[in-house]
């Protein structure tokens, strides 16, 4: 098998998790910040709003990109032989971690363009307006961590175009106006990049990627998907197993494989298993539903 044998099991629900609970926490900062807090309990949760939403990008591309690996840059592939023996199972992973490492070192303006790009997602010029403050934000705080707000070389250079002082040695102002400013233009930016996910995934949702991985492991035309299972749209959930209509008579493969997923959904009740039992095809099949059971939604 090659890696485009495999299905995508991407959800936008999945993707958007991470932005989600950036949005959620960006909003329950916003209710602890008060004039009468000690300026070192606002710096504190300016930081922490920061992070969010670096937390939020990073976490939804990583997402991606397990799905979609054939984005990673090919340089992310070649792995020590120690690597490749000790972790063979999650060379996938060690990847898209190297990989966005990677990225997450450039400026915030440089990491947002290649995150957009990966996504395939376009931003408009209000956006990329809103991405260059955004990089003074992320300069601020890093300069707050680092030399205590007193403005440096680097703070001039990672602020980019919306610089707000070049005077060395001065200290940058960081007060409850600036900060109250900065959690707003970052839920901004998180609402557009989940507006902007939703609309370019909306046709990847949980009953679609089960569909898919049902076709990548029963290639029979007697095992159609709607003779087993019995879905939700409105909530796209997979709320109840049903037998098919032909399951008597299928294979001893396929039924094993049938226990199996199902004992991923309700427990089933799987018995007799044996990798022997099985072809080199389904075997593969085997080793990559185990692979994505503990992170995949059956239900």
């Amino acid at each position: 098998m090659t890696p485009k044998d495999f299905p995508i099991l991407l959800t936008k629900r999945k993707l958007i998790d991470p932005i989600d609970r950036s949005i959620n926490k960006l909003k329950e900062i916003q209710t602890h910040i008060d004039k009468d807090l000690h300026i070192l309990l606002l710096h504190g949760l300016f930081v922490m709003a920061v992070s969010r939403l670096e937390v939020a990008i990073t976490d939804s591309l990583k997402y991606l990109l397990k799905n979609f690996p054939q984005k990673i840059d090919k340089e992310e592939f070649k792995f020590p032989k120690e690597d490749f023996f000790e972790n063979y199972f999650t060379l996938i992973p060690s990847a898209v971690e190297r990989f966005v490492l990677r990225l997450s070192r450039k400026s915030f303006q440089e990491y947002f363009g290649d995150y957009v790009e990966k996504m395939s997602i376009d931003i408009t010029p209000a956006d990329q307006d809103l991405v260059l403050q955004i990089q003074e934000i992320n300069a601020t705080r890093n300069l707050l961590l680092h030399n205590d707000l007193v403005i440096n070389d680097e703070y001039i250079q990672a602020s980019g175009e919306k610089c707000r002082s070049k005077e060395k040695g001065a200290r940058l102002k960081l007060d409850l106006q600036y900060i109250t400013e900065a959690i707003k233009l970052m839920l901004v930016l998180n609402e557009a990049i989940q507006k902007k996910l939703l609309t370019k995934y909306d046709e990847y949702t949980n009953i679609a990627a089960n569909k898919r991985l049902w076709k990548f492991i029963f290639d029979s035309p007697v095992m159609p998907y709607e003779d087993f299972w019995e879905v939700n749209e409105k909530t796209d959930s997979i709320y109840r197993r049903k037998k098919g209509e032909y399951e008597d008579v299928i294979s001893n493969s396929e039924r094993l494989l049938l226990e199996l997923w199902r004992s991923h959904f309700n427990e089933g009740d799987l018995k007799g298993f044996d990798m022997r039992h099985f072809d080199k095809i389904n075997q593969w099949k085997v080793l990559f539903l185990i692979s994505i059971a503990s992170d995949f939604s059956f239900s």
